[in-house]
């Protein structure tokens, strides 16, 4: 059966290390390397684990310029070639492994994902969990086939999907939140009664920078090959206009069975990250 996987847009802006008014980071990399100088030949201080936190120190020197690669664009892309990559700079920093230098393109405002204990992939918190609990919910609204249909969630429910009863009793899956931070989530999964099955995932407007945007993805699979070896990144065409424009869709040589596409288009300060499933 043919199917599709699609992330309809991400939307981002702003420097790869925003100003929130604190000086805690997180590290977004499974390792990052604390360095005793600005240079990636320095002499390694120590390993920062995934989701350690370290505190941006300030200095009177510019900070040194640098990029990381995460993948290149296929050969039909539109300018073929292009570099995914993270930009951002040298930092001085404190951890708990020492004080040092890291590479700032893998650090974050937020908190990185909780992962399982035993490293079962299927109890790693999802997007939406992660994304209510780092950014604050103001509202939160669920509702799946089978649950009652006289509460405020049902009520939200129809008013956003227009559905109607009868749709309402082929398995779906529904949820929406609203941020304390400004932006919001919504998640819809349907198995209509012809079999076909589809889900999206919608984030709209929610406070990340276009390199926080990037380890959101990074994170979370989307730009990962499906079918492939696992955790290898997928092969794609399309446009890149680093820190303001990226626009991804399958390469001629993909041979995956799956359709994807991606865009990304920056805002002053937020990001909108859609994803979609049919099969």
């Amino acid at each position: 059966m043919k199917r599709l996987m699609t992330l309809a847009c991400l939307a981002v802006c702003a420097p790869a290390l925003a100003d929130d008014g604190s000086d805690v980071r997180y590290v977004w990399a499974n390792s990052l390397i604390l360095r005793a100088k600005a240079d990636g030949q320095s002499a390694e201080v120590a390993r920062l684990p995934y989701g350690a936190a370290v505190t941006l120190v300030a200095d009177a020197a510019p900070p040194a310029p640098r990029r990381e690669v995460l993948f290149r664009l296929a050969k039909n892309a539109a300018t073929p070639g292009d570099e995914v990559a993270l930009d951002g700079v040298w930092r001085h920093v404190r951890a708990s492994g020492g004080e040092g230098w890291v590479f700032d393109g893998y650090l974050s405002r937020y908190p990185t994902r909780r992962l399982s204990s035993d490293r079962n992939k299927e109890d790693d918190e999802d997007e939406g969990s992660f994304a209510q609990r780092v950014f604050g919910a103001k509202t939160a609204y669920k509702w799946k086939t089978g649950d009652g249909k006289k509460s405020e969630d049902y009520r939200v429910l129809i008013r956003q999907t227009k559905m109607t009863d009868k749709q309402t009793r082929e398995e779906v899956n529904w949820e929406y939140a609203e941020f304390k931070g400004g932006g919001s989530y919504r998640m819809f999964s349907n198995q209509a009664g012809g079999g076909m099955f589809t889900s999206s995932i919608d984030f709209k407007d929610v406070p990340l920078t276009y390199g926080e945007a990037l380890l959101w993805l990074k994170q979370f699979g989307g730009f990962h090959a499906i079918g492939g070896k696992e955790g290898a990144f997928g092969k794609f065409a399309g446009k890149v206009e680093p820190g303001k424009h990226l626009q991804l869709g399958p390469a001629d040589d993909d041979d995956s069975g799956f359709g994807f596409s991606r865009s990304l288009d920056c805002k002053p300060s937020t990001c909108s990250i859609s994803y979609g499933f049919a099969d």
